[in-house]
C-alpha cells in the first residue's frame, strides 16, 4: 500500500504528519501559527465587544450615519489590512525558505 504525498498535509510520503489536527503545513512550517490566528481575530473580537463600548450606547452621528456604522466599516477595513499583512508575511516566508533550499541544492539539480 502506498501513501501519496500532499503539499497540504506536510508529509513527505513516508512519515505521518506531526499531529492530525495540526492543520495545513508546507515544507516551511505551519501557516496558521498562534500569533497569526490571534492577529487575524482582533477585529472579530472587537466587533463582539461593540455593545460594551460607550459610543455604541449613545445616539451620536458622524456624517449623518451612526457611530456603530463607522465602527463596523473600520473593523472591515482593519480585517482586510491585517489579512493582507499576514498573507505577505506568509509569502515572504515561503519565498525565503525555497530560495534557501534551492541555494543549498547541488548544481546538478538532483533532489
Amino acid at each position: 500500500m502506498s501513501h501519496s504525498s500532499s503539499p497540504l498535509d506536510g508529509t513527505d510520503g513516508q512519515t505521518p504528519p506531526a499531529s492530525p489536527t495540526a492543520g495545513p503545513t508546507d515544507d516551511f512550517g505551519p501557516v496558521a501559527t498562534p500569533v497569526r490566528v490571534a492577529v487575524a481575530s482582533v477585529p472579530s473580537v472587537l466587533l463582539v465587544l461593540t455593545p460594551f463600548f460607550p459610543f455604541a450606547k449613545r445616539d451620536s452621528m458622524i456624517a449623518g450615519l451612526p457611530t456603530v456604522f463607522w465602527w463596523v466599516a473600520v473593523m472591515i477595513l482593519l480585517t482586510v489590512l491585517l489579512l493582507q499583512i499576514l498573507d505577505r508575511h506568509i509569502k515572504r516566508q515561503q519565498r525565503d525558505f525555497y530560495a534557501a533550499r534551492d541555494a543549498a541544492r547541488p548544481a546538478g539539480g538532483g533532489r
